[in-house]
């Protein structure tokens, strides 16, 4: 949570281009961190999401729907949007950052040939659980 408001109020002091700094940078971290994980489906992604213990117990992840072609988890439990809260951050710059931070799961998820990813429900939009939402691609 500190590290992605520090990059995030750095690019601003910097006058720099906030999503494209954090395009590199968060983006980056996440393909990284998921390149060479066998798998290219949206269940194989949703799989190494939920691959480990102690992220389904940070996260409170749960698999909602696992297939091929489509694939979803919820995250009930934010440990970033918990931080940023108790900073006493606006909910219009939560907001901001939870976008940011999902460049990093779009980064994981961009190792996965055919998966394309959305958040339809965020805990920084308001939302009582983060939806990771993995659809076929081609």
């Amino acid at each position: 949570a500190d590290l992605i408001l520090r990059i995030v109020e750095g690019a601003e002091e910097l006058g720099l281009d906030v999503e494209k700094t954090t395009d590199a940078i968060l983006f980056g971290m996440g393909a990284a961190g998921s390149k060479g994980f066998p798998g290219e489906t949206p269940e194989d992604f949703i799989n190494f999401m939920m691959g480990p213990e102690v992220g389904r117990h940070v996260y409170g992840m749960e698999a909602i729907q696992l297939k091929k072609e489509h694939s979803i988890a919820h995250f009930h439990h934010c440990p970033l949007y918990e931080k940023w809260k108790q900073l006493g951050l606006s909910e219009e710059r939560i907001d901001q950052l939870c976008n940011i931070a999902n460049k990093a799961d779009l980064g994981r998820a961009s190792n996965f040939k055919h998966v394309n990813l959305t958040f339809p429900k965020r805990l920084g939009g308001g939302d009582e659980y983060c939806e990771l939402n993995a659809q076929w691609k081609d």
